[in-house]
């Protein structure tokens, strides 16, 4: 698995924020988004959901911050 997925997914999952992750990250916002849709078809389900103001874990989203030990 790709190393650089699963750094984006944490770093959207800790700021809570794409946008703030993105700043983190050096790269651009559709850069990220298509790094977690990536690692979303990689793993075969749906990590966030997108609401007009925020993204929020899924059950499977919420499953793999555990696996990552992310407090």
């Amino acid at each position: 698995m790709d190393l650089t997925l699963i750094r984006a997914f944490v770093t959207v999952v800790r700021e809570g924020n794409l946008t703030r992750a993105v700043v983190l990250l050096h790269v651009s916002q559709p850069a990220v988004s298509l790094q977690i849709k990536n690692l979303q078809e990689t793993l075969d389900v749906t990590l966030f959901l997108r609401t007009s103001h925020s993204l929020m874990l899924t059950r499977d989203g919420e499953t793999l911050r555990r696996t990552l030990s992310m407090h």
